[in-house]
């Protein structure tokens, strides 16, 4: 029983980790101008999110 609450304890902190690793900012992988690599930045789409079940 020890060992299943170490492990769930462990795989928490690597998926908090992981998460703040992904979600950091950082300056030097944006481009210069500001734009994005999809033209211009003004114009939005739409984004249809579907949840089966």
């Amino acid at each position: 029983m020890k060992m299943k609450k170490w492990m769930a304890l462990g795989l928490s902190a690597l998926m908090a980790v992981s998460m703040l690793a992904g979600c950091g900012s950082s300056s030097s992988s944006a481009p210069a101008g500001g734009s994005t690599a999809g033209g211009d930045s003004s114009a939005t789409e739409p984004v249809n999110l579907v949840w089966a079940g």
